[in-house]
C-alpha cells in the first residue's frame, strides 16, 4: 500500500506542496524568533542534517571516501558563506533591496 502510495505523482505533488508552505512560513517564524539570520541559517541546515541522518543509515549508504568527504566539506563552507553573506546584505542594507530586487531578474 506504502508503495503505492509513493509510486503516484499524486505524493509528489503533496510533497511539494507541503515543501512549498514549509518554506513559506519559514520567513514568517525567523521573524517572530526575532534571531540573527545567520543563526536561522545555521539551524535550518543542522536540522536538515539531523532529518537526514536517519535515512542514510537505514538506506545501508556507504560513508564517502576521503576525497569526496574533503569536497563535501569545501562545498559546505561556500553555502555557509553564500548564506551568511546573503543574509547580511539584506540586514545591514535593507534601502539597498529595491536594487537588488531591480537587478535579480536580469541575472537569473
Amino acid at each position: 500500500m506504502l508503495k503505492r502510495i509513493r509510486a503516484s505523482s499524486s505524493f509528489a505533488y503533496i510533497a511539494l506542496a507541503f515543501g512549498i508552505v514549509c518554506i513559506g512560513f519559514s520567513a514568517i517564524f525567523v521573524k517572530i524568533a526575532n534571531v540573527p539570520g545567520s543563526v536561522s541559517s545555521f539551524y535550518r541546515v543542522l536540522i536538515a542534517g539531523i532529518a537526514l541522518f536517519p535515512i542514510w543509515i537505514l538506506k545501508g549508504y556507504k560513508v564517502p571516501s576521503s576525497r569526496d568527504l574533503g569536497l563535501i566539506f569545501i562545498g559546505a563552507v561556500f553555502f555557509s558563506f553564500d548564506l551568511f553573506c546573503g543574509i547580511r546584505q539584506y540586514c545591514l542594507h535593507p534601502q539597498l533591496q529595491p536594487l537588488y530586487l531591480q537587478t535579480m531578474p536580469q541575472f537569473g
